[in-house]
C-alpha cells in the first residue's frame, strides 16, 4: 500500500519536530516542498541536533536515491552520546509511494 512522502521538516520527529532538511533534491517537488531523500540530513532545534535515515522507499527514487515515506525510519543524535529514533509523523498525502 502506498504511503505519503515527506516534504516538510515539521513532519519528522525525534523528541521534537525537525527544523530543516539538508538535501540534494532540487528536481522533484510537490505542492508543499521538495521530496525528502534517504540521504538527507535532518536538523533539529531541540535536544537532538541531526538525524540520518536508515530506511527509505523501495520503489520510488529521485536521482537513484530512495525517497522518505511515512513508514521510513532513522536515528537522530545529540552532542552528548545519546540518540533517539527518528520517525515521520506527517507526510504529504497528495504524493504517495512504496
Amino acid at each position: 500500500m502506498a504511503t505519503p512522502t515527506v516534504t516538510l521538516p515539521s513532519g519528522v520527529n525525534a523528541g521534537g519536530p525537525a527544523t530543516a532538511f539538508v538535501t540534494a533534491n532540487t528536481r522533484v517537488k510537490s505542492q508543499t516542498g521538495y521530496l525528502g531523500l534517504q540521504l538527507d540530513i535532518v536538523q533539529f532545534g531541540g535536544p537532538m541536533v541531526t538525524g540520518m535515515w536508515t530506511m527509505g522507499a523501495s520503489h520510488v527514487f529521485v536521482n537513484q536515491v530512495p525517497v522518505v515515506l511515512q513508514g521510513s525510519t532513522g536515528t537522530a543524535v545529540s552532542p552528548t552520546p545519546s540518540s533517539a529514533p527518528m520517525s515521520v509523523v506527517q507526510g504529504d498525502s497528495k504524493v504517495s509511494g512504496s
